[in-house]
């Protein structure tokens, strides 16, 4: 059961800045604009297969209405 949740910056902790270096992968292999380091690291985490098609899921909110 989730209690309390806290504003924590990464730079504080190992697990959730590592966290955040994947998130941003992620999002440089759908498209949006990084850095050459970011991307060079994108691109390990693709070849280690931490990163692609298959383990991506993009959601998006259901739409009601025309």
């Amino acid at each position: 059961m989730l209690k309390k949740v806290e504003p924590v910056d990464s730079k504080t902790d190992d697990l959730l800045q590592l966290a955040d270096l994947l998130t941003g992968c992620v999002n440089n292999h759908l498209g949006h604009v990084a850095g050459e380091r970011k991307q060079q690291v994108r691109r390990k985490a693709e070849d280690l297969g931490l990163i692609g098609r298959e383990n991506i899921l993009v959601w998006g909110p259901e739409r009601n209405g025309p």
